[in-house]
């Protein structure tokens, strides 16, 4: 197999939490229901089909976990970029595309939700 010019990618679709977002104080005030998607690209593809040689992906779901629980955000623009900002900081990935879903947004209008994207890849 030709693992050389094999590209892989972990995607995780609909990871729930809930957040501190919110341009004003009242509705950052109260936890929010967003959804994320993200899709990351390794470095390396695995070697074998063992565990060892391939890319846990809790550690994404970690990640996203712990930026939504570090601050309280006011856009999602912010919660977005700071989430592929802090999955890049890892030496296995090579590009890192995050959609987070604010599930209720305080609109006149009947929304699904409203979503931002960001991507970015290592230089």
């Amino acid at each position: 197999m030709d693992q050389k010019n094999t590209q892989m990618t972990i995607e995780l679709s609909e990871l729930k939490i809930l957040g501190h977002i919110g341009v004003g104080d009242d509705e950052r005030g109260n936890l929010q229901p967003l959804n994320f998607d993200v899709k990351v690209e390794l470095e390396s593809t695995p070697q074998s089909d063992d565990m060892a040689s391939s890319y846990d992906y809790t550690k994404v779901i970690a990640v996203v976990s712990k930026v939504v629980m570090r601050t309280q955000y006011r856009l999602l623009e912010s919660l977005c970029t700071s989430i592929v900002s802090e999955l890049l900081e890892d030496s296995k990935l090579t590009s890192a595309r995050v959609t987070v879903k604010k599930m209720r947004p305080p609109v006149e209008a009947h929304l699904a939700y409203a979503a931002v994207t960001c991507f970015r890849k290592k230089r």
